[in-house]
């Protein structure tokens, strides 16, 4: 739909009489430069000669900070626009009579919807709309920020091609609104669009102080790149689940690197399937030839940046145990679920399918789906001191760097983090950016805290000569293997989702590598 000034179109303007002389809506006037403010004080002093207009709304005298040749300079919040809340009728007559240099903005209708002689509209906008506009305007006149790139282009880092996260308001006055974190600087802010929709040009705005809104994290279903960490560490999960589930649990970590080597000196999947075969490893041959074209192209991938960053899967990849939760199996069971139990030589590892419902964005068409998708949980097993059985699921990418560091940086994380800034008047102020640990993770918070959780953190040596952060249960015996299986499987989801949907650690993107590995 093209939007248009005109007022030379009221006799095609779809609607009746009625309509035009007794409905009361937001309408558009378009302004020259800097006459908004004039404007909008003639239409306000005529108020009470039409009776059928009732409001004005100018946003000039609310100014924001744009930055212009390294510049904070002050810009209008709204430029060549007056919002009037009248009957078309008398917003019309108005203008005509009183000869404003101004014209309401009116919107193209394609003629196959609308007949050939209504093929003009005036842009409306709906009240819920303009109620967040002013409450907006109100609210955050100081903060915001009007960005000059259209709200789309916010999806995704300009530097790294990675997708910024996406979050949906829950509640308050803009609850449903979606929006993405994005960071200006060292400042991480919330950047949405408003009076989208409308016929009239949307705004894209940065609101800082992300944490004070309550918000849920969406999925960005169109966050992958080439260069996407998370989608080299499923390559590299996926050939080691692969070896592992054919057979060689023993020396599956050199046979990734080997494999790794010759896909570095001949990238061709066919040709690795054919090498396989050739050295009689033909259950793996057969496997990999069974890769989907998305599974190959995520190898391939890696092994490009393999080329450029040579050792890079050596250094990243140092042990056979694979995270707590994985997008691929690795085996493929006779029930074709890719359920089952691999035996390693100091442990054994229980692999099954569950399910999560995520929420899921997709920035090209602005749409939210609920997606169900399989992953698949990773639960180890190890003799522990008398008679008892060692349960624990591999969390060390998620713990080690950070839910175990000593000293204040553990401090910082359970008791929360205090910083000073300066308000708009330039007044410092202590601001609270993060609640307390236990508030946004309180199943780790109470793993982490508290004595008496049957699921604790342990620092692991057994399995393999690097030692390991797990979430881990001990089974008193045999006949509470089940069980306590289910409840270490049970806790971690919880853990994960928690993780996963908290605004607040999402934040901290880095720590989340293992948490779950997405399609």
């Amino acid at each position: 739909m093209s939007v248009v000034s005109n007022i030379a179109h009221p006799r095609t303007f779809y609607g009746d009489t009625h309509d035009r002389e007794r409905t009361f809506r937001w309408y558009v006037l378009r302004t020259g430069p800097r006459q908004e403010r004039k404007i909008a004080e003639i239409v306000s002093a005529g108020r009470q000669e039409t009776g059928n207009i009732l409001e004005v709304f100018c946003p000039v005298n609310t100014t924001v900070r744009v930055r212009r040749r390294g510049k904070d300079v002050k810009a209008p919040l709204y430029s060549g626009h007056v919002f009037v809340y009248a009957t078309f009728n008398a917003l019309r007559d108005f203008v005509a009579e009183n000869s404003l240099p101004a014209t309401i903005l009116f919107s193209h209708i394609a003629q196959e919807s609308h007949g050939s002689e209504n093929t003009w509209q005036p842009v409306a906008i709906p009240d819920s709309e303009m109620k967040l506009f002013r409450r907006l305007n109100d609210s955050y006149d100081e903060q915001m920020v009007v960005l000059d790139r259209n709200y789309s282009d916010y999806a995704y880092n300009p530097k790294n091609g990675k997708g910024n996260e996406v979050v949906k308001i829950m509640d308050g006055d803009f609850a449903g609104r979606k929006g993405y974190f994005v960071r200006f600087g060292g400042d991480r802010r919330l950047v949405f669009s408003i009076l989208s929709e409308t016929g009239v040009p949307s705004l894209t705005i940065s609101i800082p102080n992300v944490w004070s809104f309550h918000v849920a994290r969406l999925v960005n279903g169109e966050k992958r790149t080439v260069a996407d960490e998370e989608q080299r560490h499923h390559a590299v999960d996926l050939i080691l689940g692969t070896i592992q589930g054919c057979g060689n649990t023993e020396s599956s970590l050199d046979s990734l690197y080997e494999i790794i080597d010759l896909l570095v000196e001949k990238p061709s999947w066919t040709e690795l399937c054919k090498t396989m075969k050739t050295e009689r490893e033909t259950i793996l041959a057969t496997a990999f030839t069974a890769f989907t074209k998305e599974n190959v192209t995520a190898v391939l991938n890696l092994i490009r940046y393999e080329t450029d960053n040579r050792g890079y899967v050596r250094d990243t990849w140092v042990s056979p145990l694979r995270p707590f939760l994985t997008s691929t199996s690795g085996i493929a069971a006779p029930s074709g679920n890719g359920e089952g139990t691999l035996s390693f030589p100091s442990y054994e590892e229980t692999i099954s399918r569950v399910t999560i419902e995520e929420q899921v964005f997709y920035p090209s068409t602005q749409e939210e789906h609920t997606v169900a998708t399989d992953y698949y949980a990773h639960i180890c097993t190890v003799p522990h001191e008398n008679g008892r059985t060692l349960c624990f699921v591999n969390f060390d990418h998620l713990l080690a760097p950070y839910f175990l560091t000593e000293g204040t940086a553990n401090k910082r994380l359970v008791q929360g983090r205090t910083i000073r800034q300066a308000d708009a008047q330039g007044r410092i102020k202590e601001e609270k950016t993060l609640d307390s640990f236990r508030n946004y993770a309180p199943t780790l918070y109470a793993i982490l805290a508290d004595p008496a959780s049957p699921v604790k953190v342990r620092k692991i040596t057994q399995v393999t000569p690097a030692p390991h952060h797990v979430l881990s249960a001990v089974a008193d015996s045999p006949d509470t293997l089940s069980a306590t299986k289910q409840l270490l499987l049970d806790t971690s989801l919880t853990v994960c989702k928690e993780i996963h949907t908290t605004t607040h650690l999402a934040i901290w993107r880095r720590y989340l590598t293992g948490v779950w590995l997405h399609k």
